[in-house]
């Protein structure tokens, strides 16, 4: 039996892990299962997300612009010990998908792979990060089952219901969306199968418990890899594959990772670098830090094994720890390394000078004059924070040399902080100075408060504990 699993991140699962897709070829596998026959797992993409690649910092892209899509990163191995027949199995789940990415696509998908089985379970993107509604999303998701038979007619469907994430804050109307999205689907899926369509829905809300089956509060840790296989297996017995739904053991098979080894601290032209081995299976990694004149620690997360203090001056020493971590829970995380201590040997143009905020109908309008000093000046950055959304990231974008940029995505109504920096090539690199920080502002009405001049930033825009910036990615300032 040749199957197809679609999905996002909760299918393709991360560097390290079993996956859901693997518990059930395991269970199809079995006397409860297939028995007869082997089920081969087919579809476009090979492997689990791998971590990023290690970089400097980097600019934000140009406002406005839209970055260059990524090809699917899909190289990252699997649990160690996994069976090696599974090893090479095909999928179409990539991380970050919508499904509204993919009609279109899934037709030609199934043609070529020829599945006797396809398996989705996606939409939590589109509600939650696509700006689709509930009744959207349904349809989204119908949509697929639609050209799934079309490119195959003898196809059989499993869809899976989306996941009920623990709650985010600021997101409070995400679970009654979830909860609705679920009841329409159910309501399709019923519809299909009154008029003899060969399809089934899979409760992945019901039998997924995210509180303890994830290990962020959505992705799925050991436990819930089995819990996601365990709901699709009642929906295939339901269509007649297999005998008995999948049992979850005892022995979940939590991957334990290791504590970080080789790190080094040292200076680079934007503050501090900080490297380390990376450590297979590692979902991302803990950082510590602190100036050494300091007793409390600032925590931090990479997603890779580099990690950038940006927000020093110059001669400032910091100790620092990382940890390799698979989740959010303390029993997913190594211990801390020992401390690294190093001094900052940061570099680089000042901020803009004369920086003027004028709020106006549907945005903020920004001018500033260029830092005095021969700098040769390739880009600004502008990034903003929402004093008043709970849980609000810092947001930045790119812009030219002109001195003058309007912003229009911001919410209407909102206080918002504003820092600007400059990127310069500097001994043929091109880094950040530290930022200035502009007056605060209303977007759309009028400016929250005037200092009479723009404010360095080590004194005012960031507690300089709070200094670590994800390498690779300038646009996270906290």
């Amino acid at each position: 039996m040749r199957v197809l699993t679609v999905g996002d991140s909760i299918t393709q699962g991360a560097e390290g892990d079993h996956t859901w897709r693997y518990r059930l070829w395991q269970w199809l596998q079995s006397s409860e299962g297939l028995s007869t026959e082997d089920a081969v797992f087919v579809g476009p993409y090979m492997g689990t997300f791998p971590p990023p690649q290690p970089r400097p910092p980097q600019p934000p892209p140009y406002y406005g612009s839209t970055p260059a899509l990524d090809p699917p990163r899909t190289g990252g191995g699997y649990a160690v010990g996994i069976d090696h027949t599974f090893v090479h199995s095909g999928h179409f789940a990539q991380w970050g998908r919508q499904a509204g990415e993919i009609t279109g696509q899934i037709g030609d998908v199934v043609r070529k792979c020829e599945p006797d089985l396809v398996l989705v379970l996606m939409g939590f993107n589109d509600l939650a990060w696509g700006g689709a509604d509930p009744s959207e999303v349904a349809l989204r998701l119908r949509a697929l089952i639609r050209e799934s038979l079309q490119a195959k007619t003898d196809v059989r469907v499993v869809i899976g219901t989306v996941p009920m994430r623990t709650p985010i804050p600021g997101r409070e109307e995400l679970p009654a969306q979830t909860r609705l999205t679920n009841q329409y689907l159910r309501s399709a899926v019923w519809d299909l199968r009154r008029a003899g369509v060969l399809v089934s829905i899979a409760s992945v809300d019901r039998e997924y418990q995210c509180a303890d089956g994830a290990y962020d509060g959505l992705h799925p840790n050991a436990l819930g890899e089995w819990q996601i296989a365990m709901a699709f297996s009642q929906a295939l017995v339901d269509l007649g594959i297999g005998t008995s739904p999948l049992d979850i053991p005892d022995d979940k098979e939590e991957y334990v990772v290791e504590t970080p080894g080789n790190v080094v601290a040292e200076g680079a032209p934007m503050g501090v670098k900080v490297t380390w081995n990376p450590v297979y299976g590692s979902r991302g990694y803990d950082t510590r830090t602190r100036m050494t004149s300091q007793q409390e620690w600032s925590q931090g997360r990479v997603e890779t094994n580099r990690m950038d203090i940006t927000f020093t001056g110059s001669l400032v020493e910091w100790e620092i720890q990382v940890r390799a971590s698979r989740g959010d829970d303390e029993y997913c995380k190594s211990a801390w390394c020992p401390s690294k201590i190093t001094t900052s040997t940061r570099s680089g143009p000042p901020g803009p000078e004369n920086v003027v905020v004028e709020p106006r109908p549907g945005g903020v309008a920004v001018s500033w004059l260029p830092p005095k000093g021969d700098w040769d000046i390739k880009r600004y950055e502008i990034a903003v924070w929402d004093q008043d959304t709970a849980g609000a990231f810092i947001r930045s974008w790119s812009f030219g040399t002109a001195g003058v940029a309007f912003i229009d995505c911001l919410d209407h109504g909102k206080r918002h902080d504003i820092w600007i920096s400059t990127w310069a090539n500097v001994n043929g690199e091109v880094i950040a100075g530290l930022p200035v920080q502009g007056p605060g502002f209303v977007s759309g009405c009028i400016v929250a408060e005037s200092p009479s001049d723009s404010i360095d930033a080590p004194a005012s825009m960031v507690d300089p504990r709070h200094a670590t910036t994800i390498a690779g990615n300038s646009s996270e300032l906290v």
